[in-house]
């Protein structure tokens, strides 16, 4: 008799890598954390939970391949070159995954994508023309200043810890000296940057 979906998916042996339940949350909370990256500084408090689920998710995983090594059975199981290679799964995607933190992946393909609508509302603010805020390809802008040389795109959900905002800014002749203002610039690619402000 075939056991129910919900003991097929709970019942494991000592030495088993991880399995359904584990590898959708881990494809979740890495989807999740890329999305939150590929916005300037992005939101503090669902970056604080995503770090908290993936705290979680190390934890399962390093308690689930300490079980199978303190039983005879599991360590069998850990022997075989196939276990090992699932095992390792998580690992080499978590590393792929700070690589792509690391070199902005995210925040520049979404930028990318986005770059002809922001172009079309910096340029405006810069020559004072009147300018529709909102959806900019897929960012949304909640305001846009006109600053010596360029123009600061404030985006919704560029709210660091401790900062007034933050977004893209537009300068085509570099970043000039921002003048009683403790605001800090990125280079994104060309004449843009991303910048965040702090309090």
């Amino acid at each position: 008799m075939d056991r129910p979906a919900w003991r097929r998916v709970w019942n494991r042996r000592p030495g088993d890598p991880p399995k359904r339940v584990f590898w959708t949350l881990l494809a979740l909370t890495a989807a999740g954390t890329l999305w939150l990256r590929s916005i300037p500084l992005g939101d503090f408090f669902a970056q604080l939970v995503a770090l908290w689920v993936w705290f979680g998710l190390a934890v399962a995983w390093l308690a689930l391949l300490v079980s199978g090594l303190v039983r005879r059975e599991g360590r069998a199981r850990l022997r075989t070159a196939r276990t090992r290679v699932r095992w390792l799964v998580a690992p080499v995607l978590v590393v792929v995954l700070i690589a792509a933190l690391y070199f902005q992946v995210s925040l520049r393909a979404r930028f990318a994508l986005s770059e002809a609508a922001l172009r079309k509302i910096a340029v405006a603010t810069a020559e004072g023309r009147a300018v529709e805020l909102g959806q900019a390809g897929l960012y949304r802008v909640t305001e846009a200043e006109a600053v010596p040389d360029g123009v600061l795109l404030t985006l919704d959900g560029a709210d660091g810890f401790l900062t007034t905002g933050g977004g893209f800014g537009y300068f085509p002749n570099g970043v000039p000296p921002m003048a009683n203002r403790d605001v800090r610039f990125t280079h994104v690619w060309g004449a843009w940057y991303s910048w965040w402000e702090a309090f």
